[in-house]
């Protein structure tokens, strides 16, 4: 297991003025850094709203390029101005390790900035096998570095919650092939002799249909939260089949009747470990705007200047306390370890990290943070695709209980179990990714299907070609693909051919009906 070490602040004056102070497990010194920043560098915006920083500046033609370049460049920066060279070189000389950063009362606004995001000799932390704990609100005296967390009583097995919520009227995420990855991934770690099974909510994913599930006696070791969220909220759905939008607190108190067993809240929701533009606007010193959400509005964030302090007055922030995002207030309010965005992902991502994170912690027992740093490096430097710059350093983990957290499944002690409710469609080839009404259509089925929608019913009408066999002209060429009747799949786009069929001629160009699938 890799060593976990103390990255505490000490002297903490604002978010350009603080020590850093690193020690190993027993408490010795390794290394120090003072931290003096310009507010009014360019670097420094970025640091303090990343995320309105490349929207800003990432010109549209390249943004994929332009991304990576703001991000790798301010990765740089927070490795040498942030953390400073003793700080990383002694990280590097002990990687693969994991850094719990302990901020005091105080500091709470450093648990809000990028921190993830730095480089060290040309290379992300991730890359290194370093991965950072962010421990707000912890005080000094109980800020040691906790042991191994083990399996909690009475459960002989791996419990799995996913809930996957997409309203009425929200974009369509990619919810459901996100969903098939997770229930395929432990089924098969269950499959392999382990103890692990998965329960899904997904449409209609309601306040009331989250607080039974969550009653159950047994309770849930893992609870992965995947759907539309804001700074601060998360998107649910009401009993009528619209948003229903929960705030950090309300979600934190709905959980809580989890709390005692679960371990791991997973937040797969843009923006999860994010805070509001105002709440940024106030960290900084500044006033409110008028409209958080005006790109203009979250751009001053890091771009206008402090005001100056009155005689006799300190020119620090206020130390108010600082605010909560989903992350850290279910952290500090369940005692479990969270791990969250810090910016906007995309779907791919999303169930890419999902996928690979769970195989590591549920079947190959790796620690959370090395789990992630892991996830990350493979997504990285070894996926067949590219991911977004940012979208690598959005993960953040949170909660004093994350530094050494494990949740492999236990060995399953008992003879497995053939019941159909478990086996479903065993032997069954697998789902496929296009379906009649897909994402977006089941979430406007589900809000019209709801108790208080005062909708009757629904019907689901396919593709008028799917039922009907091919047409003469559909006969493959080497730039075409063979057509298949297969119900519930939509053909493949073809072009017309150079003379029209007749109205009679039973073929897919004599569509009468508007619906599609």
């Amino acid at each position: 297991m890799p060593d976990v070490l103390r990255l505490e602040v000490r002297e903490f004056t604002d978010l350009t003025r603080w020590r850093w102070t690193l020690t190993d497990a027993a408490g010795a010194f390794l290394a120090d850094h003072e931290v003096r920043l310009d507010p009014q560098a360019e670097r420094f915006e970025a640091f303090t709203a990343l995320h309105d920083y490349v929207s800003w500046h990432a010109a549209p033609d390249k943004r994929a390029a332009e991304e990576a370049r703001i991000v790798t460049g301010l990765g740089d920066w927070i490795g040498s101005e942030v953390f400073g060279d003793a700080i990383g070189d002694a990280l590097v000389k002990r990687s693969p390790v994991t850094i719990q950063a302990i901020l005091p009362p105080g500091a709470e606004a450093l648990a809000y900035l990028p921190l993830e995001a730095a480089r060290v000799r040309g290379r992300s932390l991730a890359g290194h096998g370093i991965t950072l704990v962010i421990r707000p609100r912890a005080e000094h005296a109980s800020a040691a570095v906790p042991g191994p967390q083990h399996e909690p009583p009475p459960g002989d097995r791996l419990r799995v919650l996913g809930l996957f919520s997409l309203p009425e009227g929200g974009s369509a995420l990619n919810l459901r092939r996100e969903r098939q990855s997770l229930v395929q991934l432990i089924r098969g770690i269950a499959a392999a002799g382990r103890a692990a099974d998965i329960r899904v909510l997904q449409y209609g994913v309601t306040r009331d249909r989250l607080r039974d599930v969550l009653e159950e006696a047994e309770g849930w070791d893992v609870i992965h939260v995947s759907g539309h969220g804001t700074p601060g909220e998360l998107v649910l759905e009401t009993e009528a089949g619209t948003p229903d939008l929960i705030s950090a607190g309300d979600l934190a108190d709905l959980l809580d009747t989890a709390r005692g067993r679960v371990r791991l809240v997973t937040l797969s929701a843009c923006s999860s470990a994010a805070l509001t533009a105002n709440e940024q606007r106030r960290l900084l010193g500044l006033p409110a705007g008028e409209d958080q959400n005006h790109p203009s509005t979250e751009r001053i964030v890091a771009t206008a200047p402090s005001p100056a302090p009155a005689p006799g007055q300190s020119s620090a922030p206020s130390r108010a306390p600082a605010p909560g995002t989903l992350a850290t207030e279910l952290a500090d309010r369940l005692g479990c370890a969270v791990l969250a965005m810090r910016f906007p992902v995309g779907d791919e991502f999303a169930i890419a990290l999902a996928g690979k994170l769970y195989d590591l912690l549920a079947r190959q027992g790796q620690p959370l943070p090395r789990a992630v740093a892991l996830a990350l490096s493979h997504l990285t430097y070894h996926a067949n695709r590219r991911y977004p710059a940012l979208s690598l350093v959005a993960p953040a983990i949170f909660g004093a209980t994350a530094a050494n957290l494990t949740l492999k499944a236990p060995e399953r002690t008992g003879p497995a179990s053939y019941a159909t409710g478990t086996l479903k469609m065993a032997g069954f080839p697998p789902q496929p990714d296009r379906f009649v009404g897909r994402t977006a259509v089941m979430a406007r089925s589900s809000a019209a299907l709801a108790a208080d929608s005062g909708v009757p019913g629904v019907l689901l009408q396919a593709c008028p070609a799917a039922a009907r066999p091919p047409a003469p002209w559909n006969s493959p060429t080497p730039t075409s693909t063979p057509s298949t009747a297969s119900s519930g799949s939509r053909p493949p786009t073809r072009a017309p051919p150079s003379t029209p069929p007749s109205p009679t001629s039973p073929s897919p160009w004599n569509a009468t009906s508007p619906a599609s699938g």
